[in-house]
């Protein structure tokens, strides 16, 4: 269990990430295809702000950008990228759907996606994150060392 301060860096990087998210972007549609994404709202949803307070929530969801990044291969050689997604996930831990928000690249975008594919499923929805169950959820991931924001 995560506690105290670990766990409040973890909320405030989940927020940070969720923020992020609120920049516009085209990205890749739900079918992998390239081009802009289907009109995805830019706002940080009501669970995923439910979720930044909780910290059995925050643990998951970087449960979930591990096991992507361990999985993630750009097929261009990159250093570095960013891919926002908007995901909902059963309960048995498996995303029902996937829509990109933002990446830098089309490139990096399918290769998340991918690696989203191949990480699955990311562990049984444990009872006190049921409110995840079928809602929309963003994560940011990050492939590579990033660049400090300005």
């Amino acid at each position: 269990m995560i506690t105290g301060s670990h766990a409040s860096s973890l909320v405030a990087l989940l927020l940070s990430a969720v923020l992020a998210a609120g920049c516009a972007g085209t990205g890749v549609g739900t079918g992998g295809s390239a081009g802009p994404g289907r009109g995805i709202s830019r706002r940080t949803t009501k669970t995923d702000r439910e979720c930044a307070k909780v910290p059995a929530c925050v643990a998951y969801l970087e449960n979930i950008k591990r096991r992507v990044n361990e999985l993630w291969k750009p097929e261009q050689p990159l250093t570095q990228g960013r891919v926002v997604v908007r995901m909902r996930i059963d309960s048995s831990g498996t995303p029902t759907t996937i829509d990109t928000v933002r990446a830098d690249s089309s490139d990096l975008a399918r290769s998340c996606r991918t690696a989203i594919g191949y990480a699955e499923p990311f562990g049984l929805l444990p009872v006190s994150l049921a409110f995840l169950k079928g809602q929309d959820i963003t994560i940011e991931f990050v492939y590579g060392k990033p660049e400090p924001r300005s």
